[in-house]
């Protein structure tokens, strides 16, 4: 059911921070689900995942960006200039600070914000490990450099003062109709959220042992009986990397999948049958994105 009552606020919200802050984890946090995978790898994130929260008069449209970088080689030249695209489009900025550990990077990055011609708020993420007085330092030293924004201490992880969070960010937001079905989660199609779980997994488990250039795909996706069968492949660039995923005896293949299946019926509420293959690349292959 889409709302049609100009008497509610709808509006787009772009993630941003460093790699690693938290904002994977922040926009799960909102929608109770994960619909963006989150791992101690940094820029999990790769591609703007749509993540939709619907109350009863306001409608959070979420787009969690990948991580942005200051000092950056081509690969994430390529993510800034995807995060920064986004930020045009936009009717609210949500920075997310990792503020345990913030960085001469935050600093760069705040000034880049200054400019910013929209609200912006600054989610100083896991604050419940800080002490009053230095949580106070942060937001003092950081206000300087942005004065017109809003800050808010919080915790994606313990959840403490999201709904703060959600109530600053909704008086910024346009007094419009819900542009999305009060019901939708996401915008992603069902292959690509078991594919980014997949994903998940296989950072999670391989560590640094994997290169970034692997890839997933969902070859098949049926649901047969109540149950869902989906068939994937993990797609990788060099002979050496399919024992670091499939492990001894298969172990960590099965692990990784089973771990996978259990988030993917969470998300769905059906029964999953799951299997993985890993194979290699052939010169000028191109993954499908689901």
């Amino acid at each position: 059911m889409i709302h049609t009552d100009i008497n509610k606020r709808c509006g787009y919200i772009a993630i941003i921070g460093r790699p690693n802050a938290g904002k994977s984890t922040l926009l799960n946090a909102f929608l109770g689900l994960k619909v963006s995978i989150t791992s101690a790898k940094p820029q999990t994130t790769q591609q703007q995942i749509l993540g939709i929260k619907s109350d009863d008069d306001c409608q959070f449209v979420f787009i969690d960006t990948p991580g942005m970088h200051v000092n950056a080689k081509f690969h994430n030249r390529q993510m800034n200039k995807a995060a920064n695209a986004i930020l045009k489009d936009v009717d609210v900025v949500l920075w997310v600070v990792d503020a345990t550990q913030t960085t001469l990077a935050d600093q760069e990055m705040a000034q880049k914000l200054k400019s910013l011609d929209m609200p912006l708020i600054v989610a100083l993420n896991k604050s419940d490990r800080l002490s009053h007085s230095t949580l106070f330092s942060l937001t003092e030293e950081l206000g300087v450099l942005l004065p017109k924004a809003e800050f808010v201490p919080c915790s994606a992880i313990t959840q403490k003062n999201l709904e703060l969070l959600l109530t600053v960010i909704k008086r910024h937001l346009p007094e419009q109709a819900f542009i999305y079905s009060d019901d939708l989660v996401t915008d992603r199609s069902e292959k690509f959220y078991a594919a980014e779980i997949i994903r998940e997994k296989l950072m999670r488990y391989t560590g640094s042992e994997l290169p970034y250039s692997s890839s997933v795909e969902v070859d098949q996706y049926d649901i047969k009986n109540g149950i869902i069968h989906i068939y994937a492949t993990v797609w990788i660039e060099k002979e050496s990397h399919k024992p670091i995923i499939i492990g001894k005896n298969g172990e960590r293949l099965k692990i990784m999948s089973t771990a996978a299946r259990l988030d993917l019926e969470k998300f769905w509420d059906k029964k999953v049958f799951l299997k993985i293959w890993v194979k290699l690349k052939k010169p000028g292959f191109m993954p499908v994105v689901n």
